[in-house]
């Protein structure tokens, strides 16, 4: 009965990790046709700077797939990659301040200063908070 319980827990785990994974595959699939950033995301590939194109089909798949990821913190910082790759720059501003102010994670430290840097053509300020 044990193993059973141990079985069907670690199943519902090796799927969510499975779905992270997939996004994750996905998205980074979408860097490294083109990048649409003026800053390079954390863990991206380097890939041409080529603004105004963007891939949304692979995209599309990976938002489908985030939905089976439950609202974990990985799950929003996911998001927010998605959210750059479609440039939607002001989202993933705001949910990479909120994730930054609970972890000092690299990863979303970089990813905000990249964000900040499409904002700096506005307000030179954000050269600096990049």
């Amino acid at each position: 009965m044990a193993a059973l319980t141990v079985a069907v827990t670690q199943t519902h785990y090796i799927n969510q990790k499975f779905a992270e994974y997939k996004v994750h595959r996905l998205i980074k699939s979408s860097q490294n046709r083109t990048r649409t950033t003026l800053g390079r995301l954390s863990n991206a590939p380097y890939a041409v700077f080529q603004p105004g194109e963007l891939d949304s089909d692979t995209l599309g798949k990976a938002q489908l797939a985030l939905l089976a990821i439950r609202g974990s913190g990985e799950a929003k910082f996911l998001q927010t990659h998605i959210d750059i790759g479609t440039q939607n720059w002001v989202k993933a501003s705001e949910t990479l301040t909120d994730l930054s102010s609970g972890s000092a994670d690299y990863r979303i430290l970089n990813d905000l200063g990249v964000v900040l840097l499409q904002f700096a053509e506005q307000d030179a300020l954000n050269y600096f908070k990049a």
